[in-house]
């Protein structure tokens, strides 16, 4: 009450400060009794208004000045700022349960709601706890997406096989490959305590094509002697044959591609815990693939080609539930629309992007970019914000949230990469003992490159941390084809074939399993290009990139790269 206050020459600020002196237990030291030492602690700690009450804030007189003299003391109410309604009808509170880092979500997600029932049951008559969202839904439709996109993928990559094999043995050798891979990688995820989640299993996703690819490239060479009636080996000799030929390309050739997500591992922040999951789920993918490729198909090779194997067949699993827009295309046309602006519109219509806030007082606004990429965006407000406002001395205007992390993020691959490629250049001479043949395939990089960029720029994309990554990956991919052609070259040359022989023998016998693995590696990302779920966001740009450098990179391989090779080592020719 301001009056008592200035009746007795007090200001809030003391009453504040006595209340708050007032309120606290204090440890008093030590006192010996005997042969024991006790600790004093004097108890001061405030328990009812009462005590408020009589808090002493001045002496005038000889007489005390309490609290209750220049205040009223009660039970108040916090300051409401907004409130709950359930339907727009009745008022309800709202809770929130948080994991602790570290936990599974799904098993605190399964406790949480055991504990709940459990106290719905000893609750009064007309209470109730109600759970209104949870994040088990949202990481089961993530999951359910990459699953399906996994399933779809599968199907794609064995009908591929099959097609180019026809040999339904053959096929299942390679397709168990995946299997075999994926399992390695959830058992190393287990083993480290990384969690099987969006991420993690989209790693998964994006390695199927390059799982199966170094088993293609193994089964087909130990094939394609075996169908030639003219050829005596036994099967035994071709797969050693085959082995000694092939193993060390398709060791450098799947070492290079683990090596180039590397810089993925050393992301720091939101995009380091976002991308590292991915980038080890794919590391240990590829390995089970090299494991199984050099040591396990030539055995099931051997044994299936002696018992056979009958009644395999693949089955599809239902998809996840789904909200479908039909579009009616001649409706559309009218309009000048086609089907892909229209979904795009869609898109960009049901998601956006929060890039920051304006505060108008005590509230704020989201600022939502819908359609744009960040650091464009970013770059056009820095200009605009320069141009229009003048900060006073001592000020700095700096620009945070995705934008910064997407700089810190470009920042470190920029160090990272160049010594990645440094690490790569020497594996590939290692390898050859040849400059010229690491810059014959070094060029399938810029044009792979060329159709990633083109590939995104078709699909409406931008360059973000996802598409970063992308071309990351497609970086160690390109290499894959134009390292095992020359080796084939090479191989070919050593077993006194003239030059241009090598290579159109080389070309011709590496040309199905090069269109193969392509095959297999764009199939086995489709699924993630055109699936709309959960979580599509973040593998989409990736697996765009892929798709894009692999087929511009293809056609460097095949068409290209030969004759480069017969120019550049024309000189050499004996």
């Amino acid at each position: 009450m301001p009056e008592n206050l200035l009746k007795h020459d007090l200001t809030i600020n003391e009453v504040v400060e006595a209340i708050r002196q007032n309120n606290q237990n204090m440890g008093d030291g030590l006192i010996e009794r005997d042969s024991e030492e006790l600790m004093v602690r004097s108890l001061g700690q405030i328990k009812t208004t009462e005590d408020i009450e009589n808090i002493v804030l001045k002496s005038h007189r000889g007489s005390p000045v309490y609290v209750k003299d220049v205040a009223l003391v009660e039970f108040g109410e916090a300051f409401r700022r907004g409130v709950v309604s359930l339907n727009g009808e009745k008022e309800v509170f709202i809770g929130g349960v948080y994991k602790l880092h570290g936990a599974n979500s799904f098993d605190v997600i399964r406790r949480v709601r055991a504990r709940l029932d459990e106290m719905n049951k000893t609750l009064p008559p007309g209470v109730q706890v109600s759970v209104f969202h949870d994040q088990g839904a949202l990481v089961m439709n993530s999951i359910n997406t990459v699953r399906n996109a996994l399933i779809v993928g599968l199907i794609l990559v064995c009908v591929v096989a099959f097609v180019f094999l026809g040999n339904l043995r053959n096929t299942f050798i390679m397709v168990l490959s995946l299997p075999f891979s994926v399992l390695l990688a959830i058992a190393m995820m287990y083993r480290y305590g990384i969690p099987g989640d969006l991420i993690s299993f989209g790693g998964a996703a994006i390695a199927l094509g390059m799982t199966i690819d170094a088993t293609i490239i193994m089964v087909e060479k130990i094939q394609s002697p075996l169908q030639n009636p003219s050829d005596r080996h036994t099967t035994t000799e071709v797969i050693v044959s085959t082995a000694h030929e092939i193993g060390q390309p398709i060791f450098f050739a799947l070492a290079i591609i683990i090596i180039v997500f590397l810089p993925t591992l050393i992301l720091q922040n939101v995009e380091g815990k976002m991308f590292c999951p991915l980038a080890f789920s794919v590391t240990v993918t590829i390995i089970g693939s090299l494991i199984y490729a050099l040591v396990i198909a030539p055995v099931f090779y051997s044994m299936l080609h002696k018992e056979g194997v009958a009644d395999l067949q693949t089955e599809q699993f239902s998809g996840q539930t789904q909200v479908q827009i039909a579009i009616d295309r001649e409706a559309i046309a009218r309009h000048s629309l086609n089907c892909n602006e229209l979904q795009r519109l869609l898109h960009d219509a049901v998601g956006g992007e929060i890039v920051g806030f304006v505060f108008e007082q005590e509230r704020s606004f989201d600022i939502n970019v819908r359609g744009r990429d960040v650091g464009g965006f970013v770059e056009e407000a820095q200009e605009k914000v320069a141009a229009s406002i003048s900060l006073p001395p001592g000020y700095v205007l700096s620009w945070g949230g995705q934008f910064e992390l997407q700089q810190t993020a470009n920042r470190r691959l920029m160090i990272i990469i160049p010594i990645t490629l440094l690490l790569v250049l020497t594996m590939l001479y290692g390898l050859f003992g040849s400059v010229k043949n690491i810059v014959l395939i070094m060029l399938n990089i810029p044009l792979a490159l060329v159709g990633g960029v083109f590939a995104l720029w078709l699909a409406g994309e931008n360059l973000s941390i996802p598409s970063s990554i992308g071309f990351i990956a497609l970086f160690g991919i390109a290499l894959t084809d134009g390292l095992l052609l020359i080796s084939r070259f090479e191989y070919l040359g050593s077993r006194g074939f003239m030059l241009e022989e090598a290579v159109v023998q080389g070309s011709l016998s590496k040309l199905r399993p090069v269109l193969m693995t392509t095959f297999t590696t764009a199939l086995g990302l489709l699924p993630l290009i055109i699936t709309s779920g959960v979580g599509s966001e973040i593998q989409q740009p990736l697996a765009i990139v892929v798709v894009g450098g692999l087929t511009s990179s293809t056609l460097l391989t095949l068409v290209v790269l030969p004759v480069l090779y017969v120019l550049v080592h024309k000189d050499n020719q004996t």
